[in-house]
C-alpha cells in the first residue's frame, strides 16, 4: 500500500492521462489548504480555457478511501470526472475580490478556535476574543452547490490598503444586511427544523419575547453558515444580558452556532465544559469545531470571555503600597522574634 505522500504524487502524475485531451497543457498542482482545524491537500488542474477560477480537490478524503481498500484507478477516475463536471460552474470577476470598492459590502465575520488554527491566524488578519479569533472573508455568492467565499489575507489587505480595524467594522456591519443574527429557544428551533421549506415568519430575535425562561436557546445567523458569528452583534448580545440579568454561558456548538443558557439553570461550568468536550470528540466534525470551551459576556464591556474569568478579575487586589506594608510587618516580626546565635539574646531588628 501506497503512504499518503506516494498516493498524492501518484494522482499528481497520472491524472493528466485520465482526462480529456484538451487538458493535455494543464498545469496540476497540490498546495496545502489551511481550513478551520486542520491543514488539507488541494488539487487544482488548470483549465485548458484559460478560466481564472478553478475547482481545489481535497485528497486526504481520497487516501482514506484508498486505505480502506478503493481501488487507485477507480480514485483516479473520480477525481477525473469531478473535475470535468466543474468546468465553467464558476463564474467570478476577480474585482469582485481586488477591488475593495466593490468587495466591502460583502465581507463577513467568522469565528473559529485559535489554538488549532495558529497556521491560518498566521496568514489572515484577525482579531483574538479569549481563545477564539476572529478572521474574514468575501463572500461571493451561492447556489445548489454551498456558499462561495474567499478569506481575507494579510496580502489582500495590502492590496486594498485599508487597516484591520476597518475590516472588522465593515464585517461586523454587514451582518446585519447579509446574514442576520437570529436568537431563539432550542423548541424553536426544533420546530423550524422540522419545517424546513416552509416559508418561516417567526421573528428572528423571538427567544427574546418569550416571557417563560426556557432552559437552552440557540444564537446563530439566517443562513444557520458560520452563525457562530452572532455573539459579535453587540446590540443582540445586550438584549440577551436584559433578558438574563443574571448572566448566561455561551455553549460553542459548532462554527455555524452557539447555545446561550442563563446562569439560573444549575449547571457548572465543569459539567458544560465535559459535555461539550463530549459531543465535539463524537458527533461534531473537525472542520466545524469550534472549542472546548464555555464563554460569557461581560455586559458592561461588551467582551467575550472564558467562563469564570470575570469573577477572577472582580476579586479585590491588595494594592502594591498596602503589599510593602505588609511585607515590612512580616520581616520585622520574623527578626523581632529571633535571637543573636553568639549571646542567645533578642536582637532589635533596625528598619
Amino acid at each position: 500500500m501506497m503512504t499518503y505522500e506516494e498516493f498524492k504524487e501518484k494522482i499528481r502524475d497520472e491524472i493528466k492521462d485520465i482526462l480529456p485531451e484538451r487538458y493535455e497543457n494543464s498545469e496540476v498542482e497540490i498546495h496545502t489548504v489551511n481550513k478551520n482545524n486542520q491543514q488539507l491537500d488541494g488539487l487544482t488542474i488548470s483549465s485548458p480555457d484559460g478560466d481564472m477560477v478553478v475547482p481545489t480537490i481535497y485528497l486526504n478524503s481520497f487516501y482514506e478511501s484508498y486505505q480502506d481498500g478503493e481501488y487507485f484507478n477507480d480514485i483516479l477516475e473520480n477525481i477525473a470526472n469531478i473535475r470535468t463536471e466543474n468546468e465553467h460552474k464558476i463564474s467570478l470577476d476577480v474585482n469582485s475580490i481586488t477591488d475593495y470598492g466593490i468587495a466591502k459590502d460583502r465581507i463577513l465575520p467568522i469565528v473559529v478556535g485559535a489554538e488549532k488554527n495558529a497556521a491560518m491566524l498566521a496568514d489572515r488578519p484577525h482579531r483574538n476574543m479569549a481563545d477564539l479569533a476572529v478572521l474574514y472573508r468575501v463572500e461571493l455568492g451561492n447556489d445548489n452547490r454551498g456558499t462561495m467565499s474567499t478569506p481575507v489575507t494579510y496580502r489582500l489587505l495590502r492590496q486594498w490598503n485599508v487597516s484591520q480595524e476597518e475590516i472588522h467594522k465593515v464585517a461586523v456591519e454587514n451582518m446585519e444586511k447579509l446574514n442576520p443574527s437570529t436568537f431563539k429557544t432550542m423548541t424553536q428551533t426544533m420546530e423550524d427544523m422540522m419545517k424546513e421549506g416552509v416559508e418561516d415568519n417567526s421573528s428572528r430575535t423571538s427567544g427574546l419575547d418569550m416571557a417563560e425562561e426556557e432552559p437552552m436557546y440557540v444564537l446563530t445567523n439566517v443562513g444557520k453558515y458560520n452563525g457562530a458569528a452572532a455573539i459579535l452583534d453587540e446590540k443582540l448580545m445586550e438584549q440577551i444580558s436584559e433578558k438574563f440579568q443574571e448572566g448566561f454561558y455561551i455553549i460553542p456548538s459548532s462554527i455555524h452556532e452557539t447555545l446561550i443558557v442563563p446562569k439560573s439553570q444549575p449547571l457548572t461550568i465543569t459539567y458544560l465544559e465535559n459535555m461539550v468536550s463530549e459531543i465535539n470528540a463524537t458527533e461534531v466534525s473537525p472542520e466545524e469545531m469550534l472549542s472546548n470551551h464555555i464563554y460569557e459576556y461581560d455586559a458592561e464591556n461588551h467582551e467575550i470571555m472564558r467562563a469564570g474569568e470575570k469573577k477572577e478579575r472582580e476579586k479585590p487586589r491588595a494594592s502594591i503600597k498596602s503589599k510593602l506594608k505588609a511585607k515590612k510587618k512580616e520581616v520585622h516580626t520574623e527578626l523581632s522574634g529571633s535571637k543573636n546565635l553568639a549571646t542567645g539574646r533578642k536582637t532589635e531588628p533596625v528598619i
